[in-house]
């Protein structure tokens, strides 16, 4: 199928998202809640133990230069949407579900709400992850030294904030369980093992102050966190990409009437992608993976007051999930699993309608 032009691509982009940044360039910093002006240096290597992860250089200017800070909500917008027009690649979906994905995945309620809420660090790692989940395929596919180079890399990137570092971990565990029972390769653990020891000597400046550390804020983190930061709203908030625990803002869906309307397209889209996909013999295995992203996506996003609130206790209590006592975090997942599957929909859609309506010679 046809790939995306870029040039194109660019022009679609371009035009929404400078009407999002246009206003912002002529004002000074942008204040937005966890985002705040710092004029001391109590954040840099050494002062403070990065229990976000790499974010040292994050912490060192984006609070100080204040057009880094327009740069980075531009690339974060820009990078979300190409990222993930470039992982629709690997499984071959057309123009039209490319920008699909893309669309969803830049214009949604969880990458907004993170914004006004100050949480850029986050959604520039969030907008780099489809290039690493794709990167990931490749160097299953492939077992390339330059597919090693790059996964490190990307993966290092991702690691400017540790919770998408670990929520990519669980998505390529995920997806490498669904590959590995299909190919039952070995050689691939050799690779897998040697990029992650390259991974870990990158990104031993932050690795190693939180492991050496005495106390960091995780051990602290207990039942009236759960409480405090659980997700607002039900379950169709969360499933439609809502809920997020700090009340007080204006959201798409105060002004969207019918936003329930617009969810259910985005629902039936990745229900058709699913259905029509999941047995396919090339990409069938990433489709049912997806799937299984966005469910446990939704499980987790759910929180401890959730219907599945047990197991999810259970786990923030006992593993490395316990410092996302934010469980609205876990939309991201949902999110990349309603544009890769919803785009496949699309495509399904557009097959059927061609197969009907065959262009003129």
């Amino acid at each position: 199928m046809k790939n995306l032009n870029k040039y194109s691509y660019i022009i679609y982009f371009l035009v929404p998202i400078s009407i999002v940044i246009i206003p912002l360039l002529f004002g000074k910093y942008i204040f937005a809640f966890d985002s705040i002006p710092k004029n001391h240096f109590d954040t840099f290597y050494g002062e403070m133990i990065p229990i976000y992860g790499g974010t040292l250089f994050f912490d060192f200017v984006y609070s100080r230069i204040i057009y880094f800070q327009k740069i980075i909500l531009f690339l974060i917008l820009f990078l979300s949407g190409y990222s993930i027009s470039h992982f629709c690649q690997k499984i071959s979906i057309s123009t039209a579900s490319q920008l699909y994905a893309s669309t969803l995945y830049i214009f949604n309620p969880y990458v907004y709400i993170r914004i006004v809420s100050g949480h850029w660090p986050m959604l520039f790692s969030y907008a780099v992850l489809p290039f690493l989940l794709k990167t990931f395929m490749d160097l299953l596919d492939r077992k390339e030294k330059k597919e090693i180079i790059k996964f490190v890399f990307l993966l290092s990137i991702i690691s400017f904030n540790i919770h998408i570092l670990i929520i990519s971990f669980m998505i390529m565990g995920i997806i490498f369980l669904f590959w590995y029972n299909k190919n039952r390769d070995i050689r691939i653990f050799q690779i897998i093992i040697l990029s992650l020891i390259l991974f870990i000597l990158l990104n031993l400046y932050w690795i190693l102050p939180v492991l050496s550390a005495q106390n960091i804020q995780i051990e602290n983190i207990g039942e009236r966190d759960y409480e405090v930061f659980t997700p607002k709203g039900g379950l169709l908030d969360i499933a439609s990409m809502y809920g997020f625990w700090n009340e007080g803002y204006l959201t798409p869906k105060d002004f969207l009437p019918g936003w329930q309307i617009l969810y259910l397209i985005i629902l039936s889209l990745t229900i058709l992608g699913f259905i029509y996909y999941y047995k396919d013999q090339k990409i069938g295995i990433y489709v049912k993976a997806f799937a299984v992203i966005g469910i446990l996506g939704f499980i987790l996003a759910s929180g401890v007051n959730g219907p599945f609130g047990d197991v999810v206790r259970w786990l923030f209590d006992n593993t490395l999930l316990k410092g996302f006592r934010d469980s609205q975090k876990f939309v991201a997942m949902l999110v990349l699993a309603y544009s890769v599957l919803g785009g496949l929909g699309l495509n399904k859609i557009k097959n059927v309608y061609d197969k009907y309506n065959p262009r003129e010679a």
